[in-house]
Formats: structure tokens, sequence, C-alpha cells
């Protein structure tokens, strides 16, 4: 009987030996003395990547802010009558 005929071999020290080899690969990279220029062009990339996923959230933040804003000003609710008060000209400006 070989190896591949074993028929107790369960899925879950196929996935061990997976992980293990994971962690094994990981672990020699980060800790390679003569790595150092390949851990800070990871270090790099995540660092651009978290940055454009910020600026990305941002930018869809204010979009969809500014949207509502403008289904609000469509509506009319946004215009009450304090904000006509706040953008009427000031007499004195108009001299």
């Amino acid at each position: 009987m070989s190896f591949f005929e074993k028929k107790n071999s369960s899925g879950r020290e196929i996935g061990a030996l997976l992980i293990g080899a994971v962690v094994g690969a990981g672990a020699m990279f980060l800790l390679d003395p003569a790595g150092r220029r390949r851990r800070a062009l990871v270090k790099s990339k995540l660092t651009a990547l978290g940055n454009r996923t910020i600026k990305s959230l941002d930018r869809e933040y204010r979009h969809l802010r500014n949207k509502g804003q403008g289904l609000l000003a469509e509506t009319g609710l946004l215009a009450t009558s304090d904000h006509a008060e706040e953008t009427a000209p000031v007499e004195e400006t108009l001299h």
C-alpha cells in the first residue's frame, strides 16, 4: 500500500501540511538576511496599496455625499428659510 492509497488520510493532514509550508516559506522570506531589498519592496507595495485604498474610499465617500446633497437640493429639502438667509447678499456689499 502506497501513501496515495491510504484510506485513513484526511483533508486535515493535507491542510496542515500546506499551512506549515506557507508559514515556513514566509519565515524564510522575512528572516533571510540577504532579503532586505525584497522586504523593502513588499513593504513599499503594501503601503502604496493601502494609500490607494484610502484615497479611493475617500473619493467614493465624497461622491456619495455630494450626490445626496444634490438629491436633497432637487427635492427642496435642503433649501430652508435659514439657509436662504445665509446665502442672501448683505445690503452693505451691494453698494
